[in-house]
């Protein structure tokens, strides 16, 4: 007995018109589902394609944009390195000009300056060398030189002319050039040292590392010689300065050795000249009185002697006025003076002379005239030489004003006179020592030219002033100012002018 489920199968399986059935619903499966997938595959494309071209058109619209934006970002990143960079080379570089002018020995500047470059430079080795005629050169090294190489090396550099070399950056090495350079150094900077216009020395460094010099480091460098360069010039001068101040220690040295000397012979002449000048003037004297005795014509040779020798008495005070003011300029003195009193005694010393040239004096002195703070024998001398000039150089019968008043903190002393008054061209030189007038009038008054020098240098001694003015021809005014110690607040009034005449005087 067959089985129904075999039975069934090889009908299926033999049965034509099942098995075209079969096979045409098979087609009919398969179009289905092919059509199927590809509404599968268009839905897919349809949901994924546009997202990802949106995706795809964002991401190109995002480079469009952002790109410039990136790049831009990376500029700025890389020029604010390159400004802090430059930033913290120039702070290096003003730290180390500072260090550089506060030291003024060569020696510690080359030490400075050569550690200085090695640090900015990240070299390994390097020397500054300064051309010295006295002293061969000077070398300062860090690194590994040898004295053999040293040796060749100042050999080459003092033989040749520094301003021969100019700045190079040598990288790769060149073994031509003519300064030479440790063995295993790939790289090296040569720089010339300049003070003003010369060249005055070389700045080597060299590195093992080829590319570690670029050009930047290079021009940094020559930037680091040009202050280098400026602080040698600095020490330079100091030790010229130096030599100087010890030269002229020496001078004044000497200087005051012949001040000793000009004292002791000053006072040479007061003491030693004055003893035999007394024992002349005494016979001088008796003979003036004996002078009756005599014919006549010795009459006046007894007064020439006479004169001759109260002139170099005259000379002798004059020498000896120089050192009291040289002594006043050590020890200020701190004595209350009235010039009032000092003008009556010096009229009094020169009454003789005012009568025998029968000259007219007056004589205006203001009120309350405060007193002034000095030497008062300095002062005497000041106004005695300034009424011996009016009364020498004012003709017979002739005027000359005194007046003294005070304005405000200064007293004010002024001699006037009918000379004949100094020209323009020579009023510059009046107050120089042993300067005379050249005027024929002239020529025939005796003098040292050392009185109105010694009055300017007794009046500036008490922080004074002279007073001149001159009209060649019409008379002069000569005279001081000096500080008053203290000032008055009420009015001064003027005194009724005094008149001295050769009746009165």
């Amino acid at each position: 007995m067959h089985n129904l489920y075999d039975l069934h199968s090889s009908e299926l399986l033999f049965n034509p018109q099942i098995r075209y059935n079969l096979t045409k619903m098979d087609a009919i499966v398969e179009k289905a589902f092919g059509y199927m997938g590809w509404q599968i595959i268009l839905v897919i494309l349809i949901l994924v394609i546009p997202p990802a071209v949106g995706i795809w058109w964002m991401n190109q619209r995002w480079h469009k944009h952002t790109s410039p934006l990136l790049e831009d970002i990376a500029k700025r990143k890389a020029i604010e390195d390159d400004m802090a960079r430059h930033l913290k080379q120039l702070k290096t570089m003003r730290q180390v000009s500072e260090e550089l002018s506060e030291r003024l020995s060569s020696e510690s500047l080359l030490d400075i300056a050569l550690d200085a470059a090695i640090r900015l430079s990240d070299a390994a080795a390097g020397f500054i060398y300064i051309e010295n005629k006295l002293r061969d050169g000077v070398f300062k090294t860090i690194g590994d030189y040898k004295p053999d190489f040293l040796a060749d090396l100042k050999h080459i550099l003092s033989s040749s002319t520094l301003s021969d070399f100019s700045a190079r950056l040598i990288s790769p090495i060149d073994e031509t050039y003519p300064i030479p350079h440790l063995a295993d150094s790939k790289a090296q900077m040569i720089i010339p040292l300049q003070s003003q216009e010369n060249v005055i020395g070389i700045l080597n460094l060299e590195t093992p590392y080829p590319n570690r010099f670029v050009e930047e480091v290079f021009q940094f460098m020559q930037i680091l010689a040009g202050q280098i360069g400026v602080a040698l010039d600095n020490g330079r001068l100091y030790n010229q300065a130096q030599r100087q101040v010890i030269e002229l220690q020496a001078l004044y040295n000497k200087l005051s050795d012949l001040e000793h000397l000009k004292t002791d012979m000053i006072r040479i002449a007061a003491h030693d000249l004055r003893n035999p000048l007394s024992v002349l003037m005494g016979y001088v004297q008796l003979l003036e009185q004996d002078k009756t005795k005599f014919d006549r014509q010795y009459h006046d040779y007894f007064g020439i002697m006479s004169q001759v020798v109260k002139r170099i008495y005259s000379i002798i005070n004059e020498m000896l006025s120089l050192e009291r003011i040289e002594q006043i300029a050590t020890h200020p003195p701190q004595e209350a003076v009235y010039i009032s009193d000092i003008i009556d005694h010096a009229i009094l010393e020169y009454k003789r002379q005012i009568d025998l040239k029968r000259q007219r004096v007056s004589i205006e002195i203001e009120t309350q005239i405060s007193p002034v703070l000095g030497d008062k024998a300095q002062i005497h001398e000041a106004i005695i030489n300034l009424l011996g000039n009016a009364v020498k150089y004012t003709p017979n019968n002739g005027k000359i004003a005194i007046y003294l008043k005070q304005q405000h903190n200064m007293v004010i002393f002024t001699i006037t006179d009918t000379g004949m008054g100094i020209p323009e061209n020579q009023q510059k030189n009046l107050f120089k020592p042993f300067f005379r007038l050249q005027n024929p009038e002239n020529n025939q008054i005796e003098g040292t030219g050392l009185g109105l020098s010694l009055v300017r240098n007794i009046i500036e001694r008490h922080q004074g002033e002279i007073v001149f003015s001159s009209k060649y021809g019409e008379g002069s005014t000569f005279g001081f100012k000096l500080p008053a110690t203290s000032v008055s607040n009420q009015y001064i009034e003027t005194t009724e002018s005094n008149t001295l005449t050769a009746n009165s005087a």
